[in-house]
């Protein structure tokens, strides 16, 4: 897809290896503190411009967020790990608030695979069906923050779908604006599997990692109508890992019931 509007103070590459993209930004972080046309200050307004309109896209996805009751959506999670593509799964999401969430994979090392957590039920834990000795299916119940979530993903079953990535992307890109550690910002209008969405790239300063921010930088394609993410890739600070989530099929206010959360529903198996 094309892009629109005003170009950005620094466009990510979304092009070749992931890893790629991490070297073209560092060789160019010398160049975003330049001056473009016009003057030092000519950039630094170009700079605040785009910085006011990524913060004006992100408000809209948390505000699209909280008028949101429940949705169903299918993930592609890859990660690539020094360029090399470690995990390739895709899994169909279940959600409700305030959070009751069901996941299954339908392909990658999970596959089958199935994983039902609702907050204040089955004593705080998750309920997970899955492979474990010799291909045999099980049903444990394991703690949210627990070990089998972390093996697959930097981020806890609390941070999951719509929710977690929008408040994640919020919290990370106010809290560096504010101590002036966005180094590069990009907003543009581009195409997602045939649907408009408005992009927000954004990266932060090296020494952001100390500050605590989950990420490098961030790339992030939100649908113009809904304003719902449905890809978002993220550079994370150890072992050039990137880690990238497009959403699929989704569908926003289905009307899911007690019966989508509940682990004696019979298409399940837990």
């Amino acid at each position: 897809g094309g892009t629109g509007g005003r170009e950005g103070a620094w466009l990510p590459s979304g092009q070749g290896e992931p890893t790629s993209h991490l070297h073209d930004h560092q060789a160019r972080a010398g160049e975003t503190s330049k001056a473009t046309v016009g003057g030092p200050t000519a950039h630094l307004h170009d700079l605040q411009y785009h910085l006011d309109e990524a913060a004006e896209l992100l408000t809209k996805a948390k505000d699209s967020y909280a008028n949101l009751q429940d949705y169903t959506a299918e993930i592609h999670k890859q990660v690539h790990v020094h360029g090399e593509l470690d995990i390739d799964e895709h899994s169909l999401i279940k959600f409700q608030k305030p959070f009751k969430v069901y996941l299954k994979w339908l392909k990658g090392e999970n596959d089958g695979a199935e994983l039902l957590y609702v907050e204040g039920q089955n004593n705080g834990k998750m309920i997970v069906h899955k492979k474990v000795l010799f291909g045999i299916k099980k049903t444990l119940e394991l703690a949210p923050e627990g070990f089998w979530v972390r093996k697959f993903s930097k981020h806890s079953i609390k941070e999951a779908g719509f929710g977690g990535i929008i408040s994640m992307s919020c919290k990370q890109f106010e809290e560096a604006r504010k101590n002036n550690d966005i180094i590069a910002v990009s907003c543009s209008t581009e195409e997602v599997n045939g649907r408009p969405t408005h992009k927000v790239a954004f990266a932060v300063s090296p020494h952001g990692k100390h500050n605590g921010y989950p990420c490098r930088s961030a790339e992030e394609y939100f649908d113009a109508e809904h304003f719902m993410p449905v890809k978002v890739t993220f550079w994370l600070w150890e072992d050039d890992e990137v880690e990238s989530f497009t959403y699929n099929d989704v569908k926003l206010n289905v009307g899911l019931s007690d019966k989508d959360f509940d682990r004696k529903n019979e298409e399940y198996h837990f």
